[in-house]
């Protein structure tokens, strides 16, 4: 089963941008791992667990690059989502990196790591504005996308709603 969201970013983050969105993704992984306790299940969430990009050990949050997957013990790992500073230095999955912009993917199964990976998405779109472009084969109103607008709308400390132009995922007004 294939389930798949698709993103054109710049190729090189700059450094300032690049920590801001990092430590907003560390507050989100820190806020996933929470759900995991009994009281996100009892509001019907299911935990979410986050490993290294081959589906063992720790999420990566490294000086350059986000990369995780879900767990390929309990068999919900698939593609592994990567996001590097530098789309240049080998990323896997990046395309295009030499002419200013770079392609990814990430097919997630419709594993519960998908919820995180929608919401890096959504808060990568906050930090970087219409240079980030999303596409997804769900809709902003089906799957993990409404979790995720919660995940990262709390990392963020706002409230705006998921729009989808075409194909094109859009969070509110993302600053251009």
């Amino acid at each position: 089963m294939g389930y798949a969201h698709r993103w054109t970013r710049p190729t090189r983050i700059d450094d300032a941008t690049w920590s801001r969105f990092k430590a907003d993704v560390e507050t989100a992984i820190r806020l996933l791992q929470v759900t995991a306790s009994d009281q996100w299940r009892e509001t019907g969430h299911e935990p979410i667990a986050l490993r290294g990009p081959d589906g063992r050990g720790r999420a990566v949050v490294a000086a350059d690059s986000i990369a995780f997957n879900g767990d390929a013990k309990h068999h919900v790992a698939a593609e592994p989502f990567v996001f590097p500073q530098d789309a240049r230095n080998g990323a896997p999955g990046a395309a295009g990196a030499a002419v200013g912009e770079a392609n990814f993917s990430c097919d997630t199964e419709l594993h519960p790591y998908d919820a995180a990976v929608c919401a890096i998405l959504l808060i990568a779109q906050r930090h970087l504005g219409d240079t980030l472009r999303i596409t997804s084969d769900g809709s902003p109103t089906e799957f993990h996308w409404p979790v995720a607008r919660e995940i990262a709308g709390t990392v963020l400390r706002i409230e705006a709603p998921l729009a989808q132009e075409g194909q094109r995922i859009r969070w509110g007004d993302a600053p251009t």
